[in-house]
């Protein structure tokens, strides 16, 4: 279902690392809250729930039919008779692209995005910009929170005397 196309190291290890960051950044947020009691629970609520949407997003891109345009497809108009792909030898409405890593035209193709092995087209635009935007929440949560505990950090640490100047 996911391997639209034949795996190779590069999609594998693009895909693996995307899910371990995002997994990684919550096993760091459950530490700092669990064992180093740095962060309120009710920050790390809003980050963990933040990282499930960013994972939920992510998945549905991976999963979902990105809009290829299905074989055998003929155009309701006359109007969109022009459009004809020679790659795939069958019509394309004037609005899809061929990508020529899946071997496939999709209608409104943004690009084939490596991390989930699928394209990013008219199906699943939502859910990938959805998935950008979590990821860009979720950083702007952990840089907050990393600014206010170096600010306690100086704040907790004792001031020593300056030596007298000459």
């Amino acid at each position: 279902l996911w391997l639209n196309t034949p795996a190779d190291f590069e999609t594998l290890s693009n895909t693996v690392g995307a899910w371990m960051l995002t997994l990684y950044a919550d096993a760091c947020l459950i530490y700092f809250c669990l064992v180093a009691d740095m962060w309120s629970s009710t920050c790390a609520i809003v980050f963990l729930v933040v990282s499930s949407l960013a994972m939920w997003s992510l998945l549905k891109v991976m999963l979902s039919d990105p809009g290829a345009v299905p074989s055998g497809a003929t155009a309701s108009r006359v109007e969109d008779m022009e459009g004809y792909c020679a790659k795939c030898d069958q019509f394309k409405p004037k609005s899809a692209y061929h990508c020529s890593t899946c071997k496939r035209c999709v209608v409104r193709m943004d690009h084939h995005c490596p991390f989930t092995n699928n394209c990013v087209g008219v199906m699943n635009q939502k859910p990938f910009i959805l998935f950008l935007l979590y990821c860009i929440l979720q950083a702007i949560l952990a840089m907050v929170r990393a600014a206010r505990a170096a600010r306690a950090a100086r704040a907790a640490r004792p001031t020593s005397p300056r030596p007298p100047s000459p």
